[in-house]
């Protein structure tokens, strides 16, 4: 497994994160977006699907964002309503296998996924989490002065990982990123 950290001072820098990882991420990708109510799992949606319009899918369950530079389609996926353990096999079901190689799934709410939902090789973990003080994780930066982190309420800790070496390039890349450093 590899591992990135990094912190977010703003939701634009949460954006600015998922605008880089779309870049680089494959077709066929699993994204498990994990974090509490309000952590900025749909801000995370908002910057990878590229300014695309994006609302939370929480009634509706399901979104798909295509179109754009990007010919990858993005399907935005929300479990928040659902027990742990639901069937969501309709939710994730697709037309033709081949089509999901033109798919990213963004799905928030991963936790409520059987664990061997997603093939490893396939899934990429972001947990979202308010932090405890700590000076360990580097800071997104947008290149304006902060004030204070904003007393904390918009500082996140983001934790990415990967469990494959086809995914692992995906973390090299992001690390290579300067805005990271």
């Amino acid at each position: 497994m590899k591992i990135f950290k990094a912190r977010s001072s703003s939701p634009s820098d949460t954006m600015r994160l998922a605008r880089n990882l779309a870049a680089i991420v494959p077709a066929g990708t699993y994204i498990m977006l994990e974090g509490g109510l309000g952590s900025g799992k749909t801000t995370f949606v908002s910057g990878y699907a590229r300014g695309r319009r994006v609302s939370s899918p929480s009634f509706v369950l399901s979104n798909i964002y295509s179109g754009g530079r990007n010919p990858i389609e993005v399907r935005h996926v929300d479990l928040w309503r659902l027990p742990a353990g639901a069937d969501v096999s309709d939710i994730f079901a697709v037309d033709d296998t081949r089509q999901n190689e033109r798919i990213v799934w963004l799905v928030e709410w991963a936790d409520r996924l059987p664990v061997d939902f997603a093939p490893r090789d396939n899934t990429i973990s972001i947990r979202i989490t308010s932090p405890r003080p700590t000076s360990s994780s580097p800071k997104l930066t947008s290149g304006r002065a902060r004030n204070n982190e904003n007393d904390g309420l918009l500082t996140r800790d983001i934790r990415v990982a990967v469990y494959s070496e086809r995914l692992a390039a995906v973390i090299n890349k992001l690390r290579r990123v300067s805005v990271y450093q």
